[in-house]
């Protein structure tokens, strides 16, 4: 029974999760419940038999004396709730009209609902393009004295005419995959639901760039990207990387999150994104369409 809660608190198989020298599974961190019930969770999947509860009635008896002291009342918050907690997929409805969601620690994106509007919001990837211009101009200042040596060679291959035309060419589009690479980097990726109507839109310093707006009922369904990684036969580093990524049997890993609307489908997030934020995040989306369905 702890295993299940584990899988059901975090979305990972147990045997996927890290584990302490001792053998302890490690999850505390994916998960925001009360730290009574996760060291209740911890004592039933003890890896030493005789620190587990000796019996089903003692863990019964052990979890009911942990909610024994009620919790303070609070007032409830307020219609739409910006969220960007450290815990996992959960969520807890404090009112009729307010559900509040509890993302994975260190996740990048923010989310807000309430009973009528769930918005996900993917931010720009500023730090990627950051590296990325800073990589490309190290590799452009050592390639640098290279140029002339390409050029001498462009040009005793055709004429001089037609070695200008390639070499621009080649800058042309050298600087549209530049330009398109830095404009993704900059967009800012929403998904807004809400009962009627969905829109997903990109925007670039708060100016939509791209949208589409469907009725909800044409919401047809939402599952993980599924993408292959290398297997550790590659070297030191490859090795490495496939021993820390979060992956399957078959070396496949959830890396982000497909929806369908109105028969299209589309990639809610604009770089590849951590499985407990994709498990997060589609939990989210199901759950948040299922209330607005039943209404």
């Amino acid at each position: 029974m702890g295993a299940t809660l584990i899988y059901l608190l975090t979305g990972i198989s147990p045997a996927e999760l890290p584990q302490d020298d001792d053998a302890r599974i490690l999850f505390s961190d994916r998960t925001g419940i009360t730290p009574h019930f996760l060291q209740w969770i911890q004592k039933l999947v003890e890896p030493t038999v005789k620190k587990r509860y000796s019996s089903a009635r003692i863990a019964l008896q052990a979890i009911r004396e942990s909610v024994q002291t009620p919790l303070p009342l609070t007032a409830p918050p307020a219609p739409l709730v910006s969220m960007k907690q450290s815990s996992p997929v959960e969520s807890s409805r404090f009112s009729s009209s307010t559900r509040i969601y509890f993302p994975p620690e260190n996740c990048s994106f923010q989310v807000s609902a309430s009973s009528t509007c769930l918005k996900i919001i993917m931010p720009p990837r500023i730090l990627t393009l950051i590296g990325s211009w800073i990589v490309l101009g190290l590799v452009l200042a050592f390639a640098f004295p290279v140029f002339p040596m390409i050029w001498n060679y462009i040009a005793a291959l055709v004429n001089v005419l037609w070695g200008y035309i390639i070499i621009t060419f080649i800058l042309i589009l050298f600087v549209r995959l530049l330009v398109g690479f830095t404009l993704s980097c900059l967009e800012t990726v929403t998904l807004e639901i809400t009962e009627k109507e969905t829109r997903f839109m990109r925007s670039i310093f708060g100016k939509t760039s791209w949208q589409v707006k469907v009725p909800t009922s044409t919401f047809q369904g939402v599952e993980p990207q599924w993408r292959m990684i290398e297997k550790r036969n590659s070297g030191i580093l490859d090795n490495l990387i496939w021993s820390a990524s979060d992956h399957n049997e078959d070396n496949s890993r959830k890396a982000n999150v497909f929806f369908w609307l109105n028969g299209e489908k589309y990639t809610l997030a604009n770089d590849d994104i951590r499985p407990t934020e994709v498990n997060w995040l589609i939990e989210v989306i199901e759950e948040f369409l299922h209330d607005i369905r039943r209404k």
